[in-house]
């Protein structure tokens, strides 16, 4: 073999081992595997110029899909910061409103709660209303 072969030791230090191994890769594409000037198994420089290629190919894919990934998730992170209530911010507390006060009052949920049934009866001259556990009962 000319001095233009790239041993498959120099591959596996550079590029990862395929599961097979280098040589069931190799013959799989076609490739023939031959020994160098010292005897060590190597392919032509022009395969090996093919392989790392489409080793930099696979980590540039690799490299976009992480920043596709984590553009998501910091997209998904500041929409559910977002979404969460802000309450009412502390320069816009009354004096003399106790932490409980302060709590109800910037309650996001005020208003849209069924009304319990003690608060029924109390309002309704003792009578109790039936609430289901289940809408469709």
């Amino acid at each position: 073999m000319p001095e233009q072969a790239v041993p498959l030791s120099e591959l596996e230090r550079d590029l990862p081992v395929p599961a097979a191994g280098w040589a069931a890769e190799l013959a799989a594409r076609g490739v023939a595997v031959v020994l160098d000037d010292l005897g060590r198994a190597a392919v032509d420089r022009a395969t090996a110029r093919v392989l790392f290629a489409e080793h930099r190919e696979q980590e540039e894919a690799s490299a976009r899909q992480r920043a596709e990934l984590e553009r998501r998730v910091v997209a998904a992170d500041e929409a559910r910061r977002a979404a969460l209530p802000r309450g009412i911010p502390v320069g816009q507390v009354p004096t003399g409103m106790s932490a409980a006060e302060m709590l109800m009052a910037s309650d996001p949920m005020r208003g849209s709660r069924r009304v319990s049934v003690v608060e029924h009866a109390l309002k309704n001259d003792g009578a109790l209303a039936f609430h289901p556990i289940n809408e469709d009962a």
